[in-house]
């Protein structure tokens, strides 16, 4: 009894949003126009071009591939936006899923305009890919009709949708390719590309209809070029969209429509961008004076109005700025200030032989690089208030006078302290990329006796003294994929009586020299700032790349490298140890596709080494990890070799493949090493232990000059691994060769016992 109630309620309320699942539009016309109509409602299209691609991105990015959480992270930040303006309508293509498009019509009571291509960019016909698209092959006319009836099928029920479009301005891709807003093509030299296009168009059309008969059927146009065709090829479309970059307003647009076409036009895009090509500024009242003046022709020609009365809304371009698309695929972190084409209808910026219009600067909300999530922050220009303002009138409520003087009467400057305020907001959030990272001040009281071996004082010697310094680390994050921090090192007084002469540096300390005349003259240092570290680190999808200078690093120890070719570097400690300027260098790692490969590279990146490449390559073959390093020197070392880690001298090349795996349920790891190749064929002095006095007093004779070998060059080391268990261990035994050195031999760390 309850269903029967409830059905029965249905029937007398389907016209209300309680039982429909989505409104039912439909298309008035009589003597006074056409209109668009929400169940029986007038209704306007007062929408935008909605897209969210972050900066760093291009039309490659998809949102809708993202997870639940960032997509809805993004919607209920921008919908909000949108609502708040008086937004209806968002166009969008069919890469967005349709609970999405119920999300945001159930969630926010926005309408979405779903958009098939039609092969405007492309089309892939029995694995084939075509670009431009030939719409006079059968094969490609049949496979674009499928997929869009594919979409109508996909859509058809979803709660949201507004109508169907096909195309976007494919009528420009006859004659081009390019994605970016153009001039308008020339002449009618592709009247014979257009007929196979435009009856494709009527054709799908009729089909769309036949499949759905709940939503209308458009098209959208690149302005009114073919107009006739369309009239003749595509009459079963319902209404007619078109992008229309005029200036300030549609002109004869209307009129052309009503007497070719007879059919309610809407804007399927038009705006203005906001930068200003003759002053090198942004320039965003400019572009709100233009939506304004654009709006204002458009409700003029609404039903009822007294002129072409056919007009029922448009789709604003561009919601926001796209950072991407002035060269599509380079600087896709720059927001570019090139003008790419010239349109006189823009009057504020056009002069004569230069370009005007700036592709990246449309947005009426303003975009701000990415924060730490990767996500922008929007603020909105004068325009997105002046639109605010006019979607609140409805040119079919009351006198046209009433809402036409309010329309002039708007003042965009007046918007713009409202503007600059929150981008001001935005412009701080800015200055948070710059940071202070660290701070540290270092104090220290010294005293020692100042005697020497033989216990005597040194001459002029203070027991007390005293020395302090500061360290200041500053971080930059102009973007979440690059980081960057530099320390800086300030002297103040330097103690005179350490004793650790060796490896306490002398930077900040005074020296004392005769002169000529034998008087002692005090020489002081300057160098009392001075770059402490510094390192950045760059991440990107297929790499990471990281750069340091008297920075810390940590060996490949973990990662495959057997033998410890690349070495770990510790951090500089108290004042500054050594006063050197290693390690210094960068390290690459691939990600993605090129996942595996390391490479460190560098003048000095780790102590005491030449100018080098280390180069490694991970793998995993079934359950054997296994590793391919390549370690190259560039140059002979320059100074004196204070440790035995250093590497040999020369142009030295050392090359390792190691493997790991499980081994009757002990770890393995076997590896194989050739170091020292350029030293094969060098003598060497060949010793052994005598009876009698050897060489200079030593228990050592000299027996024969010997040469270096391949097989001096080779080396080779095994592990066997119990790392479980209340004590874990491991044996490990190696060969190596007389000049095969495998560098700094890094321990095995193995867990605790219990």
């Amino acid at each position: 009894m309850r269903l029967f109630l409830f059905l029965f309620l249905c029937s007398l309320l389907w016209t209300t949003d309680l039982c429909a699942a989505t409104p039912r539009f439909t298309i008035k016309q009589d003597e006074r126009g056409a209109r668009l109509q929400r169940d029986g409602q007038d209704f306007l299209i007062k929408g935008v071009n909605w897209g969210a691609i972050p900066v760093g991105e291009n039309y490659a990015y998809d949102l809708w591939s993202r997870s639940d959480a960032d997509i809805r992270a993004v919607l209920d930040v921008e919908m909000p936006l949108l609502k708040n303006m008086g937004v209806n309508a968002i166009r969008q293509f069919a890469m967005i899923p349709p609970r999405w498009v119920a999300y945001i019509y159930e969630t926010y009571g926005i309408h979405t305009v779903m958009n098939h291509l039609m092969g405007r960019y492309g089309f892939t016909v029995d694995g084939v890919a075509q670009s431009p698209v030939d719409y006079s092959q059968p094969k490609v006319r049949d496979a674009i009709k499928k997929d869009v009836l594919d979409m109508v099928q996909r859509y058809k029920d979803t709660p949201g949708i507004l109508f169907w479009m096909l195309g976007n301005e494919n009528n420009y891709g006859l004659s081009w390719t390019s994605s970016e807003i153009e001039n308008l093509p020339q002449g009618e030299r592709d009247a014979a590309k257009a007929r196979h296009l435009y009856t494709l168009f009527g054709d799908i059309a009729t089909a769309m209809k036949a499949a759905d008969q709940q939503h209308l059927v458009s098209i959208c146009n690149g302005d009114l070029q073919y107009l006739e065709l369309i009239a003749k090829e595509a009459p079963s479309i319902d209404l007619l969209g078109t992008n229309v970059y005029r200036g300030k307003n549609a002109t004869d647009l209307f009129t052309r429509v009503k007497a070719v076409l007879g059919k309610p036009v809407f804007f399927s895009e038009f705006g203005a961008d906001a930068f200003n090509a003759r002053t090198g500024r942004e320039d965003g009242v400019s572009q709100a004076e233009l939506l304004k003046s654009q709006w204002l022709d458009l409700y003029q020609n609404t039903y009822g109005q007294g002129q072409a009365g056919n007009a029922v809304g448009g789709f604003i371009f561009q919601w926001s700025d796209e950072w991407w698309k002035y060269k599509q695929t380079e600087n896709l972190a720059i927001h570019d200030q090139t003008a790419s084409w010239s349109n006189k209808g823009y009057a504020f910026d056009f002069q004569e032989g230069s370009d005007n219009m700036n592709e990246e600067w449309f947005g009426i909300m303003a975009k701000s690089k990415n924060d730490a999530r990767g996500r922008y922050q929007l603020t909105p220009r004068p325009a997105y208030f002046v639109m605010r303002d006019i979607f609140a009138m409805n040119p079919y409520d009351g006198e046209r006078s009433s809402w036409e003087n309010r329309i002039s009467n708007l003042q965009p400057r007046a918007y713009e302290p409202d503007s600059e305020a929150l981008r001001s907001a935005g412009r701080l959030a800015d200055l948070e990329k710059f940071f202070l990272k660290s701070a540290n001040i270092h104090l220290e009281s010294v005293q020692s006796s100042g005697r020497n071996t033989n216990k005597t004082t040194r001459e002029g010697w203070s027991s007390d003294d005293h020395m302090e310094s500061a360290t200041l680390e500053w971080g930059f994050r102009p973007d979440p994929r690059l980081e960057a921090s530099a320390a800086i090192h300030v002297l103040g007084h330097v103690a005179e009586n350490k004793m650790d002469e060796i490896f306490y540096e002398n930077r900040g300390r005074p020296i004392r020299v005769k002169g000529e005349d034998g008087k002692v003259v005090t020489l002081a240092d300057q160098e009392r700032v001075k770059l402490h570290r510094a390192q950045f680190e760059w991440n990107e999808n297929l790499f990471k790349l990281e750069g340091f200078y008297r920075a810390p690093h940590g060996h490949w120890a973990d990662e495959g490298d057997f033998f410890g070719l690349y070495q770990e570097t510790y951090d500089m400690v108290g004042i500054d140890r050594y006063n050197s300027d290693a390690p210094n260098g960068m390290v690459f790692t691939g990600k993605s596709m090129l996942a595996g490969l390391k490479v460190a590279f560098g003048p000095q990146i780790y102590w005491g080494a030449k100018p080098m490449a280390i180069v490694k390559y991970s793998g995993q073959l079934m359950d054997l990890n296994y590793t391919l390093m390549h370690q190259q020197a560039f140059a002979a070392q320059k100074t004196v070799a204070t440790s035995s880690m250093t590497d040999p001298g020369g142009r030295a090349a050392r090359t390792s493949l190691s493997f790991k795996t499980g081994f009757f349920g002990f770890g393995s790891e076997w590896g194989l090493l050739q170091s020292g190749r350029e030293r094969i064929g060098d003598l060497y002095v060949r010793t052994e232990e005598s009876d009698s006095e050897g060489y200079n007093g030593s228990d050592y004779k000299v027996t024969e000059n010997g040469k270096i070998k391949t097989l001096d060059t080779l080396a080779g080391k095994f592990r066997l691994i119990q790392g479980t268990g209340r004590l874990p261990w491991y044996i490990q035994g190696a060969y190596r060769g007389l000049v095969a050195n495998g560098g700094y031999e890094v321990p095995l760390q193995l867990p605790s016992g219990p």
